[in-house]
């Protein structure tokens, strides 16, 4: 990896934080489909899996090509998944805060 680039982990003192990609399928489909997360979008609610994997490839697409997308958040000792997080470009020119 250059030094250009973000890391693909990074480790605090109680979590770990590594670029989502399509091995984090089901917690961010669990995630995702509940409607209360999509409470400020409801057509943005993840109805099946599908939704999650395409979100997954954007994701790592974005990496690709902006060096910034979203971050899957694990508790370092239990290795459960505590969120989603980070930031992407989105085509239109904004950024969205995740």
């Amino acid at each position: 990896m250059s030094d250009d680039r973000e890391p693909d982990l990074v480790l605090t003192e109680r979590l770990e934080l590594r670029r989502v990609g399509p091995e984090d399928l089901d917690a961010p489909y669990a995630l995702n489909s509940g409607p209360a997360v999509w409470r400020h979008l409801p057509e943005g609610r993840h109805t099946g899996p599908g939704d999650t994997e395409a979100r997954i490839e954007r994701c790592t697409g974005r990496w690709e090509s902006d060096g910034v997308s979203y971050w899957m958040a694990r508790h370092r000792e239990s290795g459960e998944v505590t969120g989603v997080g980070g930031a992407q470009r989105q085509n239109p020119g904004f950024w969205n805060l995740y």
